[in-house]
């Protein structure tokens, strides 16, 4: 992420936030900001055990 909000400046960190979102996040029912931490946490713990 970087300061000024500029996607080119951290292609990486842009890329993982898209998959995360994408294709973790949208398979979860998020009825909160709880949920919402929690299924990054298993999102981002699932997008490393591969």
């Amino acid at each position: 992420m970087t300061q000024n909000s500029q996607p080119l400046d951290n292609p990486k960190a842009e890329r993982i936030n898209g998959i995360i979102k994408g294709e973790f996040l949208d398979s979860y029912n998020l009825r909160g900001l709880d949920d919402a931490r929690e299924g990054v946490r298993k999102a981002v713990a699932l997008y490393n055990s591969f």
